[in-house]
């Protein structure tokens, strides 16, 4: 759970999944900041997604880092609280992720999904 004192950052990112491995794997990406998950299946792959995100934040977030970085990268970001873009987000446990990602059947017609996402930690 978060700390009170830590608001949750949202980073409007470029989500793409893609089939990989003659179709056995789909890896997820972050292509903003650079970050790739795989799973057996789509949700597992975006689930990976989240937890490779939150690990991200966190070892900014703790090192007093997280807006530096954010900023190095070129990232569009901005914190929760102040949040006014037309993305919507679900949440999860740790983190908010894009509704609307790409489905198993849209994937498994080797048609790669690619949008603009809305992910906070």
């Amino acid at each position: 759970m978060q700390d009170a004192e830590q608001p949750l950052v949202v980073v409007m990112a470029d989500l793409s999944i893609e089939r990989r491995n003659d179709g056995q794997m789909f890896a997820a990406h972050l292509d903003d900041l650079g970050l790739t998950a795989y799973g057996r299946t789509v949700e597992e792959a975006r689930k990976e997604l989240i937890g490779v995100f939150n690990v991200w934040v966190n070892f900014y977030r703790e090192r007093g880092l997280l807006e530096e970085r954010l900023n190095q990268m070129g990232a569009e970001w901005t914190w929760l609280h102040t949040y006014e873009g037309d993305i919507p987000v679900e949440y999860t446990s740790s983190a908010v992720m894009p509704v609307g990602s790409a489905s198993e059947e849209e994937v498994s017609h080797y048609q790669p999904f690619h949008g603009r996402s809305a992910v906070a930690a």
